[in-house]
């Protein structure tokens, strides 16, 4: 594996650098990142591109005249969804309402970024479209489900990218793509016109190039502005668990230890928070959701475009989707159903736990914790069933969620942050907060992120 980024195909376009072209000059741009685009097709990072011609730029508005991608599980006007399948080809006449508050700021949608086929699971390796290449090393993974989004940024194509989020999503991409990447709050954002899997987890989400900009992105969506100054280092009192560092990757390991001996030098109070049943409880009642959950959530979205020959259940879903490892989980969710009782004890497990963090939170008097992203390095393409990890073999599902999984299935804001020297392989640190406290992670964020880079540099 290489262990330096090649720094050509790594060029950072912040939303701020956009804001300050003039018109002319962000035409020009806009011309210049579809160019990029349409050239990055073996890169696996788009489904779809819009025609040149069919560009517009935008209108007036915050985001005039800037590309975005957006994930092809959500709907976008004028550009079919596929949901990375290959038998789903809808052209919606409407944008979900997420794309519509960007698109309404001038924000041009430069394509549909290729996902983990029908967003089901972690590494983008996508039966019917191809892999999306890891921008690091184009022979790992980018991470999934939201994988194309997060290497459109981290290509340099886009400066801002819509993804979706029910495990690890936007978290697991932004680490290993070395972007900055925001879980958002379930229910903050608009949850219409996407295909999902689970109404109590799916959230849209983001990937940019700074905090900053993921600060800017998240008020216009939500219009949860603030006028609060970042946090001072000495200010911020942030929680570590044991849990989520006691089986990592080496490499991973060394530089979450970098990164808080960072904080620490720069003022940040770490204290201890004991989270030990945070992962068993996640574990036993996590999937039982999803599955549930998501043999609604698809066909209801099949049938909701009206088009005639779409699946009609989890059984048939699974005989025409090409990538294997999505094939064999939806077969087995049809042909092993959950029991509503199942469920609704999942359910109630979901807000005891939820209640019980917050707690922890409130007991060791921290506004949230910090943990590395993902136990592991980017995987190989191809691994998509287990990885040899220290010394065992692991299903590699769920060794990508383990660490965000539960902030997912509770609810919880997560931001995740590039660490450490950005010419070597990407590591994320993911910052955690209380529910709908999305504002406030938003800011100890940016300061984190500033300790642990201080000129912002990614590329």
């Amino acid at each position: 594996m290489n262990t330096e980024r090649d720094s050509k195909d790594m060029v950072t376009r912040t939303l701020t650098d956009w804001q300050a072209l003039s018109p002319k000059q962000r035409s020009v741009a806009l011309e210049e990142a579809h160019a990029a685009a349409v050239a990055s097709a073996g890169t696996g990072t788009f489904i779809s591109i819009a025609e040149a011609g069919a560009l517009s730029e935008g209108g007036s508005g915050a985001l005039a005249g800037t590309p975005i991608a957006v994930k092809d599980n959500i709907d976008v006007a004028g550009l079919p969804t596929s949901g990375g399948t290959s038998y789903l080809k809808f052209s919606p006449d409407v944008n979900a309402d997420v794309v519509t508050a960007l698109r309404s700021e001038g924000a041009v949608v430069l394509g549909k970024a290729n996902l983990h086929e029908l967003a089901f699971g972690l590494t983008s390796n996508n039966g019917a479209h191809g892999p999306v290449r890891n921008p690091f090393d184009p022979s790992l993974s980018a991470g999934g489900s939201s994988g194309g989004s997060a290497a459109a940024v981290a290509r340099g194509i886009v400066p801002l990218a819509i993804g979706t989020d029910t495990g690890g999503s936007v978290s697991v991409p932004a680490a290993f793509c070395g972007v900055y990447g925001l879980r958002p709050s379930t229910g903050r954002y608009p949850s219409d016109g996407v295909i999902g899997l689970s109404w109590t987890r799916d959230t849209a989400g983001l990937h940019t190039n700074s905090v900053a900009d993921l600060r800017f992105v998240d008020e216009l969506i939500t219009g949860e502005g603030d006028s609060s100054a970042n946090p001072q280092p000495k200010q911020i009192r942030i929680g570590i668990s044991d849990a989520y560092l006691a089986d990592l990757e080496s490499t991973v390991g060394e530089r979450f230890d970098e990164a808080v001996q960072r904080l620490r030098a720069a003022g940040v109070q770490l204290v201890s928070v004991d989270l030990a049943d945070h992962f068993e409880r996640t574990g036993e009642f996590n999937m039982t959701v999803v599955a549930y959950e998501s043999a609604h959530t698809l066909i209801s979205y099949f049938r909701g475009t009206g088009l005639s020959g779409l699946p009609d259940d989890l059984g048939a879903t699974s005989a025409v989707t090409k990538s294997p490892d999505v094939a064999g989980v939806l077969g087995f969710i049809h042909e092993n159903p959950v029991p509503a009782s199942e469920y609704r004890r999942a359910a109630t497990n979901r807000w005891q736990m939820r209640r019980q963090f917050i707690s922890q939170l409130d007991a060791a008097e921290v506004q949230g914790i910090i943990f590395p992203t993902v136990p592991i390095l980017p995987p190989p393409l191809g691994l998509d069933a287990e990885i040899e990890f220290n010394g065992t073999t692991r299903p590699i599902f769920d060794t990508l969620t383990r660490h965000t999984s539960p902030g997912s299935f509770m609810g919880m804001p997560m931001v995740t942050l590039p660490t450490g020297d950005p010419t070597q392989v990407p590591v994320g640190l993911t910052v955690m907060g209380r529910p709908f406290d999305d504002r406030g992670v938003l800011r100890i964020s940016d300061t984190v992120s500033q300790v642990l880079r201080p000129t912002g540099d990614r590329t």
